[in-house]
């Protein structure tokens, strides 16, 4: 018998360092994210992918660069890949804009995991 939904996680969220040197060219050094991938897929999660470090990267081409290494290391849809603001010595002051991504992180990772507890019933039904 399978254990009971409670002691399953429910959703996965990542969180990226945008300027992750293990993210060029899509090599990952070191993680083994397509076994992990595959595995969420397999098992139902939509994963949940957050890039901090916004003030690391240069121009715009260097953060959809990010954007794309970050989800595809992840198994993230666009849909459910984020950019948040890190609060630091220079941005120290309490932004309206980086609390709103985060409640839309929280929003989207507690969807998905409806989403996957909704799955989780309809498989142990059959």
């Amino acid at each position: 018998m399978a254990p009971a939904l409670s002691k399953y996680a429910h959703a996965v969220i990542f969180v990226i360092k945008a300027n992750d040197p293990r993210l060029k060219g899509r090599q990952v050094q070191g993680l083994d994210y397509r076994r992990s991938k595959s595995t969420f897929r397999e098992d139902g999660y939509a994963p949940v992918t957050v890039i901090t470090y916004l003030d690391k990267l240069k121009d715009q081409g260097d953060k959809d660069e990010a954007f794309d290494q970050a989800s595809w290391a992840t198994g993230s849809s666009s849909q459910r890949t984020y950019f948040i603001a890190n609060y630091n010595d220079v941005n120290a002051e309490q932004s309206f804009a980086v609390d709103r991504t985060a409640l839309d992180i929280l929003d989207s990772a507690l969807l998905s995991a409806e989403r996957f507890i909704e799955n989780s019933q309809a498989a142990r039904k059959k």
